[in-house]
């Protein structure tokens, strides 16, 4: 696939171009938001959590076994409440490391071993896949866990997630809070514009964190995707806009009426027939 890019996430992250997750927070929180977390704005560091840390480590045990060993270091603690803890834990992240606590080393362990004995698409295949296309003018970029190929069927992008549940209601919330439907779409469709012309599949492998570490394979369906293509292209647009006048706009412009959700009027309204109001 000569269309593909291997570069670092550094390299990634620091890419100026529009990317799914920087998409989602145009339409789901505002434009200003999502380019002050953008290698758009110039002051942008990328955040770190201690989900964050367990997660990269993750993909880097099942991903990149070579790369665990030389981005992730132990720190010798149960937790970050002492100042000696969080003193290395920041040093590693200013040298680029991924730090991880006594329990999260057996932790990434026990996930890599579940996804290996539970799932098999990381066995032929490129990980950490970063590919480049432009809509109308605006520069886009996407960069998949892991391609895998599945012939005869063809190829499927596969988008792997650590979470406190694989089950698939518990999926289904995600979806809507973090947007897996926009991110499917835009995969696939940037997949056919910067990489090949033959349709792929895209699959998340979702893997609990709790014991016993459930794997999970999920495909959003057509009707959602089509959701998600609708929500990126309308971030698109935005997007471009925004870089054109250089003005990113935050929630609401002056001052915006809130009424209540609409499930509380039922609620209200309940309480209302029975005399309770």
């Amino acid at each position: 696939m000569s269309n593909i890019i291997a570069e670092s996430m550094e390299a990634y992250q620091s890419r100026k171009a529009l990317s799914a997750g920087m998409a989602w927070k145009i339409v789901n929180e505002c434009p200003l938001l999502a380019w002050h977390e953008s290698p758009f704005n110039p002051d942008y560091q990328t955040r770190h959590a201690l989900e964050f840390d367990i997660g990269e480590a993750a993909h880097l045990a099942i991903l990149e076994p070579e790369e665990l060993r030389r981005r992730c270091e132990v720190v010798p603690a149960d937790n970050y409440h002492t100042k000696a803890a969080k003193e290395l834990r920041d040093l590693l992240y200013e040298q680029g490391k991924v730090p991880l606590l006594r329990k999260h080393c057996e932790l990434v362990y026990k996930i890599g071993q579940a996804i290996e004995s539970q799932c098999d698409l990381f066995r032929d295949g490129t990980a950490e896949a970063t590919y480049t296309w432009q809509w109308e003018g605006v520069p886009c970029k996407a960069r998949v866990d892991y391609i895998a190929n599945r012939r005869p069927q063809g190829m499927l992008l596969v988008d792997l997630k650590t979470a406190a549940s694989a089950s698939p209601a518990a999926f289904q919330r995600a979806m809507v809070r973090d947007g897996h439907h926009l991110r499917a779409a835009w995969y696939l469709d940037g997949y056919m514009a910067g990489v090949s012309t033959e349709p792929a599949r895209y699959r998340y492998v979702v893997v609990s964190k709790d014991e016993p570490h459930i794997v999970s394979e999920f495909e959003v369906d057509e009707r959602a995707t089509e959701w998600g293509r609708r929500l990126y292209r309308r971030a698109l647009a935005t997007f471009r806009q925004c870089m054109k006048s250089g003005i990113w706009p935050g929630y609401v412009e002056k001052v915006a009426a809130v009424g209540l959700p609409s499930w509380s009027e039922y609620q209200l309204a309940d309480m209302e027939i029975s005399g309770l109001l």
